[in-house]
């Protein structure tokens, strides 16, 4: 239904050039569920030119989480995207969050799927959760 919907607001863009669809995905703080995204854009715009990531809620003030491998906080920038003809690229793709629907542990897309060709379990320590061996691809493979 995403793929239609999709499809049809980029036909009306073209016949109603005013036309902004309605945002689809936020990014939510965990704890107090405002959205990280929508503030850290309205702070960028106060902000002007400045470089800015946020590593804790801008409402609540709570840590984002942290990648299980690098330790670095999943950020959330105002900056915007490289153009890329619409596509997301693999050096974007490697920078999403990713989780195990179980233990609840994530982190940075390419430093999980890394962590997972030499491992079946949690790349945190003292979690015996077997992710890898959760994920419906793995079940596929001969």
């Amino acid at each position: 239904m995403w793929h239609e919907r999709a499809l049809f607001d980029g036909q009306r863009k073209k016949l109603d050039s005013g036309f902004k669809p309605a945002r689809q995905a936020y990014i939510i703080c965990s704890f107090c569920s405002k959205s990280i995204a929508s503030d850290s854009q309205r702070q960028d715009r106060r902000l002007a030119n400045v470089a800015r990531k946020a590593t804790s809620c801008p409402s609540c003030r709570k840590p984002l989480p942290r990648c299980s491998l690098c330790l670095l906080n999943m950020v959330a920038t105002g900056s915007k995207p490289k153009d890329t003809g619409g596509r997301v690229s693999s050096d974007q793709f490697g920078q999403w969050f990713t989780w195990c629907q179980s233990c609840r542990h994530g982190g940075h897309a390419h430093h999980i799927a890394e962590w997972f060709t030499g491992h079946q379990e949690c790349p945190v320590t003292g979690c015996l959760c077997r992710c890898f061996s959760l994920d419906t691809l793995e079940k596929l493979k001969p």
